[in-house]
This record gives C-alpha cells, sequence and structure tokens, in this order.
C-alpha cells in the first residue's frame, strides 16, 4: 500500500475514534452528526446552495427568471478585473451560523470541511484552469494577533491542499487597517477598501493564475481590491471562491 494512502486510513481511523470519544455537534442546530462535515442532514438540507441565474461575472444570485447571460449593476459600474466570482452557499441560516463560528469564536475545527466543498465548487465552477496559487483575503496585522488566526488564510491553505497547488499569503498584505464592512452600505464598503492591499511579493503573484479566497463575500468590494492590487503586479488571473454568499 502506498504509504500517503497508510496515512488517510489511520487519519480516518482516528477520526472515527474522536468521534466515539468526543461525538461532534452541527454548527447550525446543536444536535449530533451522524456523518462527515459540520453540519447535520438537516441543515445541509436547508443551506441555500447557489445556483443560476446568478450574475456571470461576481455570481452575485439573482431572484426570478432570467433569459441569457446576466450581468449585474455592481459590475456594470465597479468593473473588477477578475475574471469571475463564485461562492458555494447563501449566507443565512446554519451556513451564516457555522461562518460566524469560525470567523469569531475560533472555529478552526470547521476549516477542512468548508474548504472542502470550496475546492469542489472551485473545481466545478472553474473546470479546465490550472491554478498556480492559492490567496486568502489578508486581514490588517493587528486584527489578525487580536483574533489569533485569519480564518480566509486557514481556508486557502486547506483549499491549496485539496487542489495540489501552492499557497502563500503573506505575498498580499492589507496596508492599512479598515472598518469592518458589516454595518456598511455598498458604496461605503467600496470606499473602505480602495488601496487598502499591497502585493508584498511580486515574484509569487506576476504570471500566475491565482484563486482568491475569502469565507464570504457580501458587494464583492474587498476581493475586488484585492484582486487589483494582484492585477497591477501582472497577475496572469484571478478567479475567486467564496463559502458563503451575502
Amino acid at each position: 500500500m502506498h504509504p500517503g494512502a497508510s496515512f488517510s486510513l489511520m487519519r480516518r481511523a482516528g477520526s472515527a475514534a474522536l468521534d466515539v470519544i468526543y461525538p461532534r455537534h452541527c454548527e447550525g442546530c446543536g444536535g449530533s452528526i451522524g456523518g462527515p462535515g459540520y453540519l447535520c442532514w438537516d441543515c445541509l438540507r436547508r443551506a441555500e446552495k447557489i445556483k443560476r441565474p446568478f450574475c456571470e461575472k461576481c455570481g452575485d444570485p439573482v431572484d426570478g427568471l432570467v433569459e441569457g447571460v446576466y450581468s449585474c449593476g455592481w459590475c456594470a459600474r465597479s468593473k473588477p478585473v477578475y475574471e469571475k466570482a463564485r461562492s458555494v452557499f447563501r449566507y443565512n441560516g446554519p451556513v451564516l451560523r457555522a461562518v460566524q463560528q469560525l470567523k469569531y469564536h475560533g472555529g478552526i475545527h470547521l476549516v477542512h470541511g468548508m474548504a472542502e466543498l470550496m475546492a469542489a465548487a472551485a473545481k466545478s465552477f472553474y473546470s479546465g484552469v490550472r491554478f498556480d496559487l492559492v490567496l486568502g483575503v489578508p486581514l490588517f496585522a493587528r486584527k489578525e494577533r487580536e483574533r489569533g488566526y485569519n480564518q480566509a488564510a486557514l481556508l486557502a491553505d486547506a483549499v491549496a491542499r485539496t487542489l495540489r497547488c501552492d499557497s502563500f499569503n503573506r505575498a498580499v498584505m492589507r496596508a492599512r487597517d479598515t472598518k469592518t464592512q458589516t454595518e456598511l452600505r455598498a458604496a461605503e464598503r467600496k470606499k473602505n477598501v480602495r488601496s487598502a492591499f499591497a502585493v508584498r511579493h511580486p515574484r509569487w503573484v506576476s504570471e500566475r493564475h491565482i484563486l482568491l479566497v475569502d469565507d464570504v463575500i457580501t458587494t464583492g468590494a474587498t476581493v475586488a481590491e484585492v484582486s487589483k492590487a494582484l492585477m497591477q503586479e501582472q497577475a496572469a488571473s484571478i478567479r475567486v471562491i467564496s463559502l458563503a454568499r451575502g
């Protein structure tokens, strides 16, 4: 047996043993989980998976019937430089609770399951694209120290392992502290993050096809601004994946 296969079997066996000793609980409803992942089957059924119709550029879903290729007003005005952005779920219900657990309450045990879903979505939405580098949207250094981690960077590293490509989250940095985007309107969000990011290691970015990772996309202002900084350093292309879309 290949050594990697042996390790994988041992890891699964160890995980199963831990589940017996310390039963896992659903991050959506708090109930027990009988299968893999971080949500029970009921919460998985309630999770709102994103499907067409959505904006062909930023992936923002639109209600109702749409004929032909749809492009949203935000993309028409902002003209983001990334190729496309896509998300797995809508940011509501059990997915919202799981993301907040990861983001604000130290739930880093959720990273692996979330990253597997994101990697699968990236393979589906971006089939045929071979990524050279996976990057997480950076936090300002002080905020990362206070939180103890950057959830987007953790997700990016895990997605990169699944896709079997490089990750180097320190290639790009948040050059200035910004207000939290949570309570800001779309125009305020865009202004808040303008010129907030800078590339620290251009050689990691230049002529590379990049997958940019974030936990949640709301208006898309943040990933658009990170993408702009990357393209200024001659990235070959940028595509975006997030677990949830607000």
